[in-house]
């Protein structure tokens, strides 16, 4: 009977701090453009792509003066032309989208 009593107490006390630490989290997105071109030997006469950058985040507090940021995000870059033809006879596709993961620490 003690050893209930007391894994009910120990649950109850990591759930009241697990639920703290989870009030100070908070969320976010960062949306924003992106300008990107591309330049080579082999390649001429590409239009620039202006694209857009979507970002979500969270802010995890560590301690009272460091906190963890994590994000996700995706981001269209490349140029405006679907694919290129290169003297070889090669195709390269240059519209991209790119998946973006980082952890910022401040």
């Amino acid at each position: 009977m003690k050893k209930i009593i007391l894994s009910i107490a120990l649950l109850s006390c990591v759930s009241f701090v697990n639920g703290q630490f989870l009030e100070d989290i908070s969320y976010g997105f960062r949306l924003g453009l992106n300008y990107s071109t591309l330049s080579g030997d082999n390649i001429e006469d590409v239009d620039d792509r202006i694209g857009m950058h979507v970002n979500f985040f969270a802010d995890i507090p560590i301690s009272d003066r460091f906190s963890l940021q994590p994000e996700i995000g995706i981001s269209s870059l490349g140029v405006n032309e679907e694919e290129l033809r290169l003297e070889n006879g090669d195709i390269v596709q240059f519209k991209t989208n790119w998946l973006q993961v980082g952890v910022l620490g401040n």
